[in-house]
């Protein structure tokens, strides 16, 4: 397969309960994410009309998991999506950034992991 055999989100937005303070639990805080997706196959070996990848389900499934989960750190929050959409879509290899809006004077404050089936 070829490396650039990837399928992309970006920017999704979640509502979570996020942080490491009671503060930061008190109510959703709002993270974009950014997928980079490598199906198990590629896309030249593609044959029916059906997606490699559903990524409106796979997007669907991640705004589920944020909706009702909790975590103290978006390290593990991460960990938690990329275990759940390896195990649950044919995806071989997958780059996930997570950006927490919560740094006076910064943007944002972002992970990023790489993880692979």
């Amino acid at each position: 397969m070829l490396e650039d055999d990837v399928i992309q989100i970006q920017g999704l937005s979640v509502c979570t309960r996020i942080g490491v303070t009671e503060e930061e639990h008190l109510s959703p805080q709002h993270l974009l994410l950014d997928l980079q997706i490598q199906p198990q196959n590629s896309f030249s070996a593609q044959k029916s009309t059906q997606p490699l990848v559903d990524y409106s389900a796979l997007a669907q499934r991640i705004r589920s998991l944020c909706a009702v989960g909790q975590w103290r750190l978006i390290e593990t929050l991460a960990e938690e999506i990329s275990n759940t959409l390896l195990l649950e879509f044919p995806v071989k290899r997958l780059t996930l950034r997570i950006r927490k809006f919560v740094l006076p004077h910064a943007e944002f404050v972002a992970i990023q992991t790489t993880r692979e089936r």
